[in-house]
């Protein structure tokens, strides 16, 4: 470059090379990925930049206390119904913060699913791992409860936050349900329309039903990814 100072001419080329790295960064984000977990499609469906942009450049979270807690609620369910829980929560980093407030929310929460219907009801399964295949993508599903009715089963998701408020987040919830309807016809070759699934939210004791969400939504949601 002629007629330029040595100082433009670097500043120009830091452009350049400014301009060539956000270019390698659009053109290498990853390609659509050969598993995901079932809260992975989740995620993918209420946020799919956010879920692209944490994929590219993953940032580990510190635990929280909400998250210990569900942890704690779900191994302490796992044991009523008689397994050995998979995962001690006292292990986990940061355990020990706020415990107090913590331990007052859990037994809240124990108090609140003792008095439900569920309580009462004999499991068939819990804590089940299944992998479906979805348009080229095998889902992981870990279901936490399945019962068994008079026409099939009834697949349960225990919940210790707050339910959706909107349409969309709703949306994005039932997608794990019909996964796990679909995972579960699969694996037991039973149809679609006897199964039941049902997010439960246990201090709110409110449920969210599966909806009418297909496979092909499933793929829709698949399909924003790496496209």
């Amino acid at each position: 470059m002629t007629g330029i100072s040595d100082h433009a001419q670097a500043w120009w080329r830091d452009a350049e090379l400014l301009l060539a790295e956000r270019d390698r960064a659009r053109d290498s984000r990853p390609g659509r990925p050969g598993h995901l977990s079932a809260s992975a499609v989740v995620a993918l469906a209420d946020d799919p930049q956010s879920f692209e942009r944490a994929r590219r450049r993953p940032v580990p979270h510190r635990p929280s206390v909400q998250a210990r807690r569900g942890t704690q609620f779900h191994a302490w369910v796992e044991q009523y119904f008689g397994s050995q829980a998979l995962l001690d929560w006292e292990d986990l980093p940061g355990a020990e913060d706020e415990a107090d407030g913590a331990e007052t929310e859990l037994q809240e929460l124990q108090q609140a699913f003792l008095a439900g219907p569920w309580a009462h009801a004999t499991p068939v399964g819990i804590e089940t791992d299944i992998e479906t295949p979805v348009d080229g993508v095998m889902v992981r599903c870990r279901i936490d409860a399945v019962f068994a009715t008079d026409t099939g089963v009834h697949i349960v998701d225990w919940k210790t936050g707050a339910p959706p408020r909107d349409a969309h987040t709703l949306r994005s919830r039932q997608m794990q349900l019909a996964l796990y309807r679909l995972a579960w016809s699969r694996l037991h070759e039973m149809p679609l329309e006897n199964i039941q699934a049902s997010l439960v939210y246990i201090g709110s004791g409110e449920t969210v039903d599966a909806g009418p969400l297909t496979e092909e939504d499933i793929r829709e949601v698949l399909r924003t990814f790496g496209s």
